[in-house]
């Protein structure tokens, strides 16, 4: 069975609840009247709320015109006081915030100050104030620079703090040397330097910068260079070639100085900078001096020869032009200590087109006319100067025949492209080569510097065998019987030695053989006329008158080897040392000075070629070998020695 217990509650508990529900309602109501009003009241506010600063300054409460005034004692008017300067031990320099267009925008300070509170929505704004009140906002001033000042301002700065490193320098001169310490160099780091200013422009502070400076060291002087340096032998002045033109090069003075005395003085040097001593050193002077250079230079005559020929005919007058033009090639040249001459580079192609007429040269063992003949005559003269003058030849050659306007054995041959004479200039200063022609002779003179005066040199021949030219007599169907005419004239063949005697006074230091000279003989040629009057012709007249002479000369005369050495037959055992026999005429040797040429059967262009004289048998020919150890002047039957040459 269920017992009901009835609750005994109080009747007033309902109304209580009720009562307190409306004294709640009614304070939240008060609570959002009093929040709203507040939140009307603050958010009309029309000053900075509190707890707003800019930078250190609280400008809370503050109106915007007072904040602007305030920043403007505190940034503005400062700021156009503050100053910067760099400065290190060489340079310093200063500029102000306004020279650096250092500018504080106090303006956008103010709005931002009092914009705080005063942006987004209600409950934004009641936010920020709310924040500021209790944790403080704090603002800056706005501050701009100009760059490129502040560029400018760091450029001037580097470029007086810059100080070049200078090396130590050693000057020599011809009476003093001169040894000078360097110096350090300095410089600082543009980068760095702009950093550091413009970390002061933003702290607004002013005051002195003093950068790191970079500094560079000096090289130190090595006492054991400095002394190759200066030590050295005199040095003679000489000449060399500078673009065509002989050029003086100074001498140098001889230098000498104490090792250990020198190291003391670098020692003391490398401990300072910019000092300068002036070393004690010794000079030497050289034996050539500049000045004795230019006295020396082409005062003595080394050598002299002179060759002489004819101008009775035009053959005669065209070996000359040739002569004179190839003459006057090198006429002036100046050949360099060690310095190679070659006749035919010197010379160069003898031709028409270079202006050589035609004259005698010798053409497989006949004489024919040809272009630049006479020209060995020349050859030959140059070549005797430079045995005079003790050169150093490298290359010469004899003609195939004897010539008549230089003694046997001191003949020189050239054929352009082929044969050539090549000598070197050994004398150590410069040779001046004077060649020309006056009257008729070509002259040869060698200028240089005789360092030896008392040294004389003399050329002399051995004759080893002579062979007389035969005489060939050949029938002419052209010639009427009865006519004999002479078509080449005959001369000996000879082979000869030639010695060169040097001598200091009258002491003979070297006697050598220069070269073997060997010339063929020249066949003399009659031509015979076996055409008779009907035009019939009778050959053989040129054998009976061929064996006619043989018998003739047969009776006449007797072996050649019995008979005494004379002026015309030279002696075969003639020793080293003498002159050419009277009545010789010159022939040169082959390609080395020491062995015997081998006769060439090309042309030999200038004075290879004896001319057929245009007169009588019995005319005469002269020759005049100045420079030479022969009779000059000696005249010789045209019939047995070529006259043109």
């Amino acid at each position: 069975m269920k017992t009901e217990v009835a609750a005994n509650l109080p009747a007033n508990t309902g109304k209580k609840k009720s009562k307190l529900m409306i004294i709640l309602l009614v304070f939240t109501g008060v609570m959002l009247v009093s929040a709203s009003v507040f939140a009307y009241i603050t958010l009309r506010y029309d000053s900075v709320y509190r707890g707003v600063h800019i930078g250190d300054l609280d400008v809370s409460g503050m109106a915007r015109s007072e904040i602007i005034e305030l920043l403007e004692s505190r940034y503005t008017i400062p700021a156009s006081g503050l100053e910067i300067t760099l400065k290190t031990d060489l340079a310093e320099v200063s500029k102000s915030y306004p020279d650096l267009g250092v500018v504080y925008d106090i303006e956008a300070a103010a709005d931002k100050a009092f914009s705080i509170g005063r942006s987004g929505n209600v409950f934004d704004r009641l936010y920020d104030i709310a924040r500021a009140s209790f944790k403080g906002i704090v603002t800056y001033v706005p501050q701009s620079y100009d760059e490129s000042r502040v560029d400018d301002f760091v450029d001037d700065f580097a470029l007086m703090a810059f100080q070049q490193v200078r090396e130590g320098i050693l000057l020599i001169s011809d009476d003093s040397v001169v040894i000078k310490s360097g110096r350090h160099g300095e410089a600082v780091d543009k980068a760095e330097v702009k950093s550091l200013v413009i970390n002061m422009i933003k702290e607004g502070k002013g005051g002195v910068i003093r950068p790191d400076v970079i500094i560079t060291e000096t090289t130190r002087f090595d006492a054991g260079e400095v002394y190759d340096k200066i030590v050295s032998e005199p040095e003679n002045a000489y000449y060399k070639m500078e673009n065509g033109k002989l050029a003086l090069v100074p001498h140098k003075m001889g230098r000498q100085i104490d090792r250990e005395e020198l190291k003391r003085i670098i020692d003391e040097l490398n401990k300072t900078e910019n000092m300068e001593t002036t070393l004690p050193v010794t000079y030497v002077t050289p034996e050539i001096t500049s000045e004795k250079a230019a006295s020396m230079l082409f005062r003595d005559e080394l050598a002299r020869y002179s060759t002489s020929f004819e101008t009775r005919t035009q053959n005669e007058k065209n070996r000359m032009h040739n002569i004179a033009l190839a003459a006057g090639k090198y006429h002036n040249y100046i050949l360099m200590p060690g310095e190679e001459f070659s006749f035919n580079e010197v010379v160069g192609p003898r031709n028409e087109k270079t202006g050589y007429k035609s004259a005698h040269v010798f053409v497989n063992g006949r004489v024919e006319d040809g272009i630049g003949g006479g020209i060995c005559q020349a050859t030959s003269t140059l070549y005797n100067a430079v045995l005079l003058a003790d050169l150093e030849v490298v290359e010469r050659r004899n003609h195939s025949f004897i010539v008549t306007y230089v003694p046997l054995g001191q003949d020189a041959t050239a054929y352009y492209g082929g044969t050539d004479l090549r000598f070197i200039n050994n004398t150590g200063w410069p040779i001046k080569i004077l060649s020309w022609v006056e009257g008729n002779k070509v002259n040869c003179v060698f200028l240089g510097t005789n360092s030896t005066p008392e040294k004389t040199v003399v050329i002399s021949t051995k004759t080893l065998s002579h062979t007389p030219y035969k005489t060939k007599y050949v029938d002419d169907p052209s010639l009427p019987v009865g006519t004999v005419k002479k078509s080449q004239y005959g001369t000996d063949g000879f082979v000869v030695e030639t010695y060169k005697t040097v001598k200091m006074g009258d002491k003979v230091i070297s006697q050598k053989k220069i070269h073997t000279s060997s010339y063929k003989p020249c066949d003399e040629e009659f031509l015979v006329g076996i055409k008779q009057p009907d035009g019939t012709l009778t050959p053989g007249l040129a054998a009976q008158m061929a064996t006619k002479a043989k018998a003739a000369a047969q009776a006449e005369t007797a072996p050649a080897d019995t008979q005494p050495a004379t002026a015309d037959k030279p002696a075969v055992d003639e020793k080293p040392g003498t002159e050419p026999v009277r009545g010789e005429t010159p022939g040169t040797s082959g390609g080395s000075p020491e062995t015997s040429a081998s006769v060439p059967d090309t042309p030999e262009n200038p004075g290879d070629v004896p001319s057929t004289p245009e007169t009588s048998d019995n005319d005469t020919v002269s020759r005049d070998q100045s420079g030479t150890g022969s009779d000059t002047g000696e005249k010789t039957g045209a019939a047995e020695h070529p006259a043109d040459q």
